[in-house]
This record gives structure tokens, sequence and C-alpha cells, in this order.
């Protein structure tokens, strides 16, 4: 070996020897920081996972799944999702669109005749099934109706025959209106044309290609891992609540499960072997193109397929949170990066819940560019 070979690969072993400590010690201080946050805070236990390069690089796992029982939080310990629900949903039903057993762009009265939704608009804007994946259906947003019983295993058609008639409440595909039923409407839609119920498809299509052992949509989880309780910021324990709109917001997982969707979601390309999705996929899930949002040409910063776009300190991220019965979860990452998490808690404390995250992305974006300046646009909102 050569005095220069020699030298470049000195100064290489001296680079990486100086730049090694400095990303494991981001890490210890990472995990330092979720802990003091934690300890500031009402929440009685926690699990967060931060994803880097595609894979889990930080696991936290603190406090309490159990008060009364003294049982603490570890990595088989199952957290409630909430509304985070819709995005797997959504995964669900971007999946059938992608084998062609689903078309986004159906008339729900064409795909089930039998949901009765009253829509004064219908000859020239009926529902679709992108209505209900973007919330743009015109239908009733969040309301105590979607609670109105406390039923284990609801299925979609449980909840319509308790709601009733639906009703558009403008023209669809115009305004965004978070809407519960939307998603749940969309469930049974999919149960509908496949033949098959919602739990068997979201285990074929979601939970089993991609791992999620723990994952289930039935409020008590998969009967195997222990589900956490949670609680007030007082401390009181928190009643389980069997909601009737499963697909919207029943959802219960490992952390280190729900990571496995960061993982999918922030690749910066989709594997050219068999991908779970396609790229165009993992684009389509981050905006609108059934809103006057789309029209005016700000569809990327609207609700997509389960996904909204959020700011953490001047960054765009995308993802989706959750929020039910004491639980608070955020799952969020950076497109085509590899970087982003999964924060789940057993207490809906919204201050740690920001603190949190703040945390997490200056850790992720300790290596990246300063972030562009956010685009602000206004549109007309009046549509022929």
């Amino acid at each position: 070996m050569s005095l220069i070979s020699k030298g470049i690969g000195s100064l290489l072993l001296s680079v990486i020897s100086v730049f090694l400590p400095a990303f494991a010690d981001a890490k210890v201080d990472l995990r330092v920081e979720i802990e003091n946050i934690l300890d500031e805070s009402s929440v009685q236990g926690a699990g967060i996972v931060v994803v880097e390069e595609g894979a889990p690089a930080l696991e936290v796992y603190w406090g309490l799944a159990d008060v009364e029982d003294a049982r603490p939080v570890d990595r088989d310990t199952v957290f409630r999702a909430g509304s985070i629900s819709k995005n797997v949903t959504s995964l669900l039903a971007l999946r059938l669109i992608e084998t062609g057993e689903l078309d986004a762009n159906a008339l729900v009265s064409d795909l089930a005749p039998e949901i009765e939704i009253s829509n004064r608009w219908q000859e020239g804007a009926p529902v679709r099934v992108i209505h209900l994946l973007e919330h743009t259906a015109g239908l009733p947003g969040s309301t105590y109706r979607e609670y109105s019983e406390n039923k284990p295993d609801a299925s979609p058609q449980e909840y319509l025959d308790a709601a009733g008639k639906l009703k558009t409440r403008w023209l669809p595909g115009t305004l965004y209106s978070y809407s519960n039923a939307g998603h749940t409407v969309l469930a049974r839609v999919m149960e509908t044309v496949t033949g098959k119920s919602f739990d068997e498809l979201v285990k074929e299509e979601v939970f089993g290609p991609l791992g999620m052992e723990s994952a289930s949509f039935r409020t008590h989880g998969n009967g195997i891992d222990p589900v956490a309780k949670s609680y007030t910021m007082g401390g009181q324990e928190q009643p389980v609540w069997e909601m009737l709109i499963r697909p919207s917001g029943a959802l219960t997982t490992k952390p280190v499960d729900l990571a496995k969707l960061v993982s999918i979601y922030a690749q910066s390309q989709p594997e050219e072997s068999d991908p779970y999705l396609s790229s165009t996929a993992l684009t389509r899930m981050r905006g609108s193109e059934a809103s006057a949002a789309a029209d005016g040409g700000v569809g990327d910063g609207a609700y997509g397929f389960g996904t909204f776009a959020f700011i953490i300190d001047g960054r765009t991220y995308y993802g989706h949170w959750g929020k039910t019965e004491g639980f608070r979860a955020n799952l969020g990452y950076l497109p085509k990066t590899g970087k982003g998490f999964v924060i789940m808690l057993n207490v809906v404390d919204e201050r740690a819940a920001s603190a949190l995250r703040s945390a997490i992305a200056g850790y992720l974006e300790r290596d990246l560019p300063p972030p562009e300046a956010i685009d602000i646009r206004a549109f007309d909102r009046e549509r022929s």
C-alpha cells in the first residue's frame, strides 16, 4: 500500500471515529430527552419508536401499562391507536385499488346499493369511493352518534343499521370535513366488493404481509398480547368503549408493529421486486384529488388517503394522529428519507405529545438541510 493510500485510509478512520460517537451520543441524548419529557408529564405509560433507514433505530418503553397492577410498559404492550385506524383502512383500500378489485372513482351507490345516503346532488355529484377516503363526501363529522352504542366487534353494517340513512351536507367532492362515518362506510363497500369481512381483509392485505402480528381492530387487541389501560390527566382509569365505527378508530397495536407502516411510507424507493406499494401509490396517499383544494392547486397539502400533512418546527411531516378514551397516538414520517416515528401514550397529554414530536424531529433532522419555506396560497372557493 502506498503512503498516499495509507494517508487516505488514516484520514477516513479519523473521520469515522469522530462521527460515530456523535451519532451514538445523539441517540442517547434523545432517549434522555424523551424520558425527561415523560417524567414531567401526566402520562402513565408510553411506547415510542424512532425509525431511521427504514427500521427502528430507537425504542423507548416507559412507565406503567396498568397502574393498579404495577404492570410496566414493555415491547409487547399494546396501545389503542384511535384514528390512525383510518390510515390502515385507507391502506387496505389502496391495496384493493392497486389490484383492480376497487375503483377509487366508482359510485358508492353502484358498489353497495344497500348503503343509504341521502344526497340532493346525486344526479350531478354522486358520492364516490375517493370522497370517502378524502373526507369530501359531505357526510356527518365526528359526533356522539358514532359512539351511540357500546358493542364489542361491531361490523360496519351494524354501524349503518344503528346510524340509519346518512345525509350529505354539501356537494360531494368539494369541501373537506373529517368524518368517522366515511371510513366505516368505506369498510362496508370493501366487504361488498370482495365478499370478505373487514377483519379478514385487513389481516390478509395489511397485517399479514407487513408482519404486524399484534395489530387488530378489536378493542381488546388480538387476545394474545396485553393491552394497556388508559387514564385521565388526573390519573383516573378510563373505561373501555367498544365503538361502532371500528374501521375509523378501534385499531390496537404494539408501537413497533405500527412503525412498520412508517418504514413503508418513508422509504426512498419501493423495492423493485414485488413492492408492497408502488411509488405512485405512496405519493397518492399524501394528497387530495377530489376537493376544492385540489382544484385550487393545493391538493398536496390536503387530506389524502388516511394521511395528512403537519408541521413540526417548520418542516412538513406526513402521517396521522389518533385519540380515544385516554389514548393518544402519533404516526409521522418524512417521505423518501427512511425517517419517521410512532408515539403511543395511555394519557391524552397534548403538551407531552407535542414536546415528544419536537424532540424526535430535532433528532431525525440533525443531518438534513434546513426546511424550505412553506408554500402558502389562496384559491377561489367558488366551484362551477
